[in-house]
């Protein structure tokens, strides 16, 4: 697993070359990484793929974008989730949590499906955030992981709570 006293440093530890997909899959299995993404996906309305692409950034010492890279970036991924991955993600939990209305069938088979389309359109967005990313990019000094998430904040088009911006510097210290 990865070494995040590296990226606090600024100095890279992994391949420039392993892919975000990768890397987002590997960082994302560690049950306190997942527990505060999602935490401010539900309760700020942030994005979990911008949230790994921070620190894929940071990571690979790819160096951080331009204000505009950042705001295009939001910009599109909000596009995508609103009109892709809400929908999935709201039938999900519609049929958890009204599991009477399809005992006849399997709800959790059903779910299960929608999960699996769920994951696809998730990697879509990631595979095509990194080819954005290596379009764009220069080799620069690297940047902390505090830095890059920073940039992805100031680029929202809304501001989140005190508490919410925390749990967001929060990942750049969060051991693997």
């Amino acid at each position: 697993m990865f070494g995040f006293a590296n990226i606090l440093s600024g100095s890279t530890f992994m391949s420039e070359r392993q892919s975000f997909w990768d890397f987002a899959c590997e960082v994302y299995d560690n049950p306190s990484v997942q527990k505060v993404c999602l935490e401010l996906q539900n309760e700020e309305s942030l994005d979990v793929n911008c949230l790994l692409f921070c620190l894929w950034i940071a990571a690979s010492g790819r160096g951080i974008c331009e204000d505009r890279f950042w705001a295009d970036l939001v910009s599109k991924c909000d596009l995508w989730q609103k009109e892709i991955l809400a929908p999935l993600r709201a039938v999900r939990d519609s049929l958890r949590s009204k599991s009477f209305l399809t005992q006849d069938f399997s709800s959790s088979e059903l779910r299960t499906g929608i999960l699996e389309k769920e994951l696809v359109a998730e990697k879509h967005q990631i595979l095509w955030m990194e080819s954005q990313h290596s379009a764009e990019i220069e080799k620069h000094e690297a940047f902390t992981a505090e830095e890059c998430l920073q940039a992805y904040l100031d680029a929202l088009p809304f501001r989140i709570t005190a508490a919410g911006r925390k749990k967001v510097l929060s990942l750049s210290t969060i051991g693997f």
